[in-house]
């Protein structure tokens, strides 16, 4: 009799353990899973990326920003914002082509020495300035400056449907009086902005309700041992408790004609969701469970939140 008990408590030993197992490996790859970052095309142009952090560091930039050229311009922008004791929360990167005309007199300079009249030399020599470009030429050596000032203007959203972030963003040349022109045309725009990661574990327990079976082997042959099945799992992994994923450690008491189970569901996965009414969602699920005058049995269950 102590044998056989000793037995069937090594068997309940090892299930359980493998069930503690399976469980543990579940919850740890619903945690430490990396997020992805959200990439969202408004436009032609405008692109916002979302990523999963409290805040933008430069090791974020190198993780999401795949473009050389943007990354070094960005880890530049966030290693400055940096130097002021600050953190970083949204990125901006605008890229806009300008092209502007003009004109004016060229001045051709005075020769300085005496030429013959009869045949004069042909200068290649002369100057041009306006209130932006500076531009001269002597013998084949030419030099100029050009002064530029832009305007900017950058405005900061929310898409109505989705709360996604938005940015848009205007150049303008200013004028020598300060006035904006030249609107440049804008190629590139890309936000990105800091997403921090909601709590993904919930203490919420719920009730659940349901069906099971236990399957079961009788002379070679498989059967199936009916259950009704009333569980509170205790937490859940998810965005918010009404949308996570998955439900862990749940107590339960399960029915069936032959017997009364007491036991638990380790890990139920989410299979679906309904618009709100009686029943929520549906549920998958293992139910590990004894009874008085069974040994442990092991049953696949079918749920819905009530």
């Amino acid at each position: 009799m102590f044998t056989e008990l000793a037995a069937k408590l090594r068997v309940a030993k090892y299930f359980l353990f493998a069930i503690a197992i399976v469980t543990l490996a579940i919850a740890g790859w619903c945690h430490w899973r990396p997020e992805p970052e959200i990439i969202t095309r408004i436009n032609d142009v405008i692109t916002t990326v979302e990523v999963p952090v409290d805040r933008i560091t430069t090791k974020t930039v190198t993780r999401y920003v795949k473009d050389p050229a943007d990354q070094k311009a960005l880890i530049a922008a966030v290693k400055e914002i940096e130097s002021l004791k600050a953190e970083v929360n949204q990125l901006l990167l605008a890229q806009a082509t300008n092209t502007s005309t003009g004109g004016g007199i060229v001045t051709v300079p005075t020769p300085t020495t005496v030429v013959p009249v009869d045949n004069p030399p042909v200068s290649t020599d002369f100057d041009y300035t306006d209130w932006r470009l500076s531009f001269s030429r002597r013998d084949n050596v030419a030099k100029y400056t050009l002064t530029q000032r832009f305007s900017v203007t950058a405005a900061l959203g929310e898409t109505s449907e989705k709360g996604t972030p938005v940015a848009t963003v205007q150049v303008f040349e200013l004028d020598k009086d300060g006035n904006r022109m030249n609107p440049m045309t804008v190629d590139k725009v890309t936000l990105i902005t800091a997403a921090p990661k909601p709590p993904k574990w919930h203490l919420a327990p719920r009730v659940m309700g349901g069906v099971g079976v236990i399957p079961e082997r009788n002379n070679n042959k498989i059967s199936g041992e009916l259950l009704v099945v009333g569980t509170l799992p205790l937490f859940r992994r998810g965005p918010s408790p009404d949308t996570a994923n998955f439900a862990f450690l749940g107590p339960s008491v399960t029915y069936s004609k032959q017997d009364v189970y007491f036991g638990v569901v380790p890990v139920a996965v989410n299979i679906g969701r309904l618009a709100p009414g009686p029943l929520v969602d549906f549920w998958g699920g293992v139910f590990v469970g004894k009874s008085n005058t069974s040994k442990v049995r092991i049953g696949v269950i079918f749920l819905s939140t009530f």
